[in-house]
């Protein structure tokens, strides 16, 4: 009697270990991995990015450059890191598989926090919806027409939604040496050609570059410049940017 418990008793031990084993085999993800678009980006001419509310953007290229809806140069450098970054994501095991997940993961077709489309020649060479971040730059992703929602290593916040965000917010910018006069009401100042800085007595404070000379006229007549003053606004002009700049049915509205 008692062996026959203990050959029960040894039976139901393998069972609850085999159950336990084919249990965790379930639930562990495949390691396999791969990339989660096949892209070429050499193919892509027009990026859509679309957000909530209706927010669109789309980048089109321009030769070597991109332009933001058609009409403003873009941050070009920013347009081309984002497509490389997005052949660089890697897709593991998928955390979910039902269409039911994606509207729980923000990865619908309806509902999303961002949805890239890539074009080339005119036809789609991709599509990825963005939806809810599980922690610091990662977010839950799925690819057009499937299923699989997985969790990438990847930001929302590198895809805005909005076109001051991608556009190119140098343009303003220029050397200040090339800034010769400037203009003010009837106040006019002019560069003239840069000088040696005198002597210091503190080697440290000597920087031994010339500094430009500026002389002032007020409605035809010299007058006294600030020390430095024209210096310090022409960097200022030099430097000049903007938050965004408005185009098209945008700029119309402002008037």
């Amino acid at each position: 009697m008692k062996d026959r418990s203990k050959l029960l008793a040894g039976v139901l031990a393998a069972q609850v270990v085999l159950v336990v084993v084919l249990w965790l085999f379930n639930r562990v993800p495949s390691s396999a991995s791969g990339p989660l678009l096949q892209l070429d980006t050499a193919q892509v001419d027009e990026v859509v990015v679309e957000g909530p509310r209706e927010a669109k953007v789309t980048l089109r290229r321009s030769g070597d450059d991109w332009l933001v809806d058609g009409a403003f140069p873009a941050q070009s450098s920013k347009v081309r890191t984002l497509l490389e970054d997005l052949t660089k994501v890697v897709a593991g095991a998928p955390v979910a598989t039902s269409a039911a997940a994606a509207t729980r993961f923000r990865v619908s077709d309806q509902d999303f926090e961002r949805r890239i489309t890539l074009q080339g020649s005119g036809r789609k060479l991709a599509r990825l919806y963005l939806g809810n971040s599980p922690g610091l730059k990662r977010v839950h992703a799925r690819r057009d027409g499937d299923n699989e929602v997985y969790e990438i290593v990847f930001s929302t916040f590198d895809v805005p939604d909005t076109a001051g965000s991608w556009q190119d917010r140098d343009l303003l910018k220029m050397p200040v040496e090339e800034i010769e006069a400037i203009t003010r009401g009837d106040l006019e100042m002019v560069r003239s050609a840069p000088v040696s800085p005198p002597p210091s007595s503190d080697p440290e404070a000597a920087t031994g570059e010339p500094v430009a000379e500026w002389t002032g006229t007020l409605k035809g007549s010299p007058v006294k410049l600030k020390a430095g003053a024209a210096s310090h606004l022409a960097s200022l002009l030099a430097n000049l940017t903007y938050e965004a700049a408005l185009v098209g049915d945008a700029a119309g509205e402002a008037q």
